[in-house]
């Protein structure tokens, strides 16, 4: 406990002092320990973790076919957990859609970044394209050939998307959602590109990619959606 008139008066001959004492009725200020790791202290976890975590990394494994290196990968990663800590107050059903959706976009940008479609540009703008058909609400996409994994990850976001829109009402919190997985994806898609003309990133143009890429935006939309957050159109 600190006594504020001891900050701005440290010396007897203030005029705070009173017969060399401190005056007892001052007003004082508690001052927390400043020197202590924000680390240090463990972060609030979903309660609904465990449960959600096996039906999450369950549904989607089986949705796209794992093999069980692919399963077991799956499950080290643990992308829920890091939902469980960014949506600790979420109830089990948001929590599941969040989920559900990190397992998603995990594995969709692991599939540019060194899985079958590293080397196929065409297939690349095409997966995106298909993103932006489940977001405008047409159902091509549904008859489009691909993998066993492509078309299993097609069907996780669909499903995702369509929570979603359920779930917001406002018709500007879904459209916000929408603009982000479209800003995600022209990031991803843009990188991809560069990547395979083995050209030389410039920083600021890195940094740029590198802000849609992250899913950041994707994550604060979600917040509306697990929070009933209302902002407006």
């Amino acid at each position: 406990m600190v006594d504020v008139a001891e900050i701005k008066a440290l010396t007897p001959c203030s005029p705070a002092y009173t017969n060399g004492k401190m005056d007892k009725d001052r007003p004082k200020a508690m001052i927390p320990d400043l020197f202590i790791s924000f680390m240090s202290r463990l972060p609030p976890i979903n309660p609904h973790y465990v449960k959600v975590k096996l039906e999450s990394d369950d549904w989607v494994s089986r949705i796209c076919n794992d093999d069980e290196k692919a399963r077991n990968k799956r499950i080290l990663v643990d992308t829920s957990y890091f939902m469980a800590l960014f949506s600790s107050e979420a109830g089990e059903a948001e929590l599941r859609t969040l989920c559900d959706w990190c397992n998603w976009v995990f594995d969709f940008d692991d599939m540019f970044d060194d899985g079958h479609l590293k080397e196929s540009p065409e297939r690349a703008v095409k997966e995106i394209e298909i993103v932006s058909q489940i977001l405008r609400g047409e159902e091509q996409w549904q008859h489009e050939e691909g993998t066993t994994q492509l078309r299993g990850l097609r069907y996780v976001f669909s499903t995702v998307w369509e929570r979603v829109s359920q779930k917001i009402t406002p018709s500007g919190a879904r459209k916000r959602f929408g603009s982000a997985i479209e800003d995600y994806c022209s990031g991803l898609i843009r990188e991809y590109l560069i990547s395979t003309r083995a050209a030389t990133h410039v920083f600021d143009e890195y940094m740029a990619i590198r802000r849609k890429t992250i899913a950041l935006r994707p994550c604060l939309a979600l917040i509306e959606y697990r929070r009933d957050v209302y902002q407006g159109d």
